[in-house]
């Protein structure tokens, strides 16, 4: 609460003055800042009784009630509830809402996804009314991924985790210094299989008594330390989801699948999934460990991807033929309007049905090298869906100045600048104060033979 009102205090030499406060309502404290008025200019007032040097005076107060925008959800589908002394000690204040997770466990996977669903579209819409939501999640690897998946990264979440040594939640109070080694195997497979160990080191023996691991490109993550609960804060989750995404947006269109194996905690597993964008990924498989074996969950966008590299005079089957659509090439778009591209186009390229979900499509050829990192290069075509918004880290064709571009783009709302940004580091980002988003890349396909563009 802020007062401006005129005041002439007790044994003060000021001919007027103002009281500019805070009160701090989920502390027990009120701070005040006495200004006067004193030969034609405004200067602080630090003789009363009780302020200090710069005019600033506290004392205690009642905690006030009132109506808090604050939001705690429950999502412990183990033992219970988290008690509200843990969550008053987490958040740092008493007054806020709780809601609790309806998810059903043991896990019946299909009732599951439901669920998990309907939870996800409820803290959306707490966080489109601007409340500040904290998440406190214990539950399976598996659904909290597919919970982060569906809120996505452009949902402001605190998401806190359990200290198992300590017996208290915690979000971002301690540094913690985390390595990550990666380590990659390529045997030529369609499929990529992911581990991800920070918990405890992943076993290939588990994986192999339900999945054929070694017929599959692997990499694997492995943070050092390896303990339970590791990492805790949100520097060191940070630190690993960049170092498993990063990989994975540079490599997920060399596969049909992406199967998902890991040892993490909770917050973790939530994070992992919200920067897993769903107009980049699709089949990717989640797996559960139980009784010394591994299960699979969910499918996260499950769809067909069966389109061949460049292929040109293909005589498809008639019962294969219906299942395809042909869609524009709006050419290299190195300038000019996007709509006005995709009219004028005379070249057209087969897609499965399948692949596309609702909404408009069309190709972009790509040109240049400023994306060659997320694996587009000169030539290939990217297939984009059609579409004015985006979140952070999609891969969009922004229109900035005249001219039409492929970028990776974030927002920075501190600065309120939209940044676009290369995949090589040759190139420096660009900030804009707006854009024209005109599509989001779904996929990448290769070209053949890059001299033909």
């Amino acid at each position: 609460m802020k007062t401006d009102t005129p005041c002439r205090p007790a044994h003060s030499p000021c001919e007027g003055g103002y009281v500019w406060g805070i009160i701090d309502t989920d502390s027990e404290f009120y701070k005040a800042e006495f200004f006067c008025w004193n030969e034609g200019s405004w200067s602080i007032e630090s003789k009363l009784e009780g302020t200090d040097e710069r005019g600033t005076f506290y004392f205690p107060t009642k905690k006030f009630c009132h109506r808090s925008d604050i939001v705690a959800v429950d999502i412990k589908l183990y033992d219970g509830h988290i008690s509200k002394p843990q969550i008053d000690n987490s958040i740092g204040c008493e007054n806020y809402y709780s809601i609790y997770s309806n998810i059903t466990y043991p896990a019946d996977w299909d009732q599951q996804e439901k669920e998990i669903e309907k939870l996800a579209l409820e803290i959306k819409r707490l966080v489109a009314e601007n409340k500040v939501v904290h998440l406190y999640p214990l539950a399976p690897i598996p659904t909290l991924i597919r919970l982060g998946f569906e809120l996505q990264s452009n949902s402001k979440i605190l998401i806190h985790q359990y200290d198992r040594m300590k017996n208290r939640w915690v979000y971002d109070s301690a540094d913690e210094t985390i390595s990550v080694r990666v380590t990659e195997k390529a045997r030529g497979s369609s499929g990529l299989v992911v581990k991800v160990s920070t918990s405890v080191q992943i076993d290939d023996a588990s994986i192999l008594k339900t999945f054929p691991l070694e017929q599959f490109d692997t990499v694997e993550f492995v943070t050092d330390p390896i303990s339970i609960g590791c990492p805790l804060y949100n520097n060191g989750v940070n630190t690993i989801v960049n170092s498993v995404i990063n990989y994975l947006n540079k490599n997920q269109s060399k596969y049909n699948s992406i199967f998902l194996f890991a040892a993490i905690p909770a917050g973790l597993s939530v994070e992992l999934g919200r920067k897993m964008l769903k107009s980049i990924y699709s089949n990717v498989h989640l797996y559960n460990y139980s009784s010394g074996i591994y299960e699979e969950a969910f499918i996260l966008n499950p769809i067909e991807k069966n389109i061949e590299s460049h292929i040109e005079n293909v005589v498809f089957a008639p019962e294969y033929s219906k299942n395809i659509i042909y869609l524009p090439i709006a050419g290299d778009v190195a300038c000019g309007n996007i709509s006005e591209a995709i009219e004028s186009s005379i070249e057209l390229f087969p897609v499965s049905r399948s692949i596309l979900s609702s909404g408009d499509y069309y190709y972009l050829r790509a040109k240049g090298d400023s994306m060659v990192n997320a694996g587009i290069e000169e030539g290939d075509l990217v297939l984009i869906k059609y579409q004015n918004t985006a979140n952070d880290g999609e891969i969009v064709v922004a229109r900035v100045e005249s001219e039409t571009t492929l970028k990776r783009m974030f927002h920075d709302s501190s600065r309120k600048r939209i940044i676009l940004r290369a995949e090589n580091d040759s190139y420096r980002d660009q900030e804009y104060s707006d854009v024209d988003i005109q599509g989001v890349a779904v996929k990448v396909i290769k070209s053949l033979n890059p001299s033909r563009s």
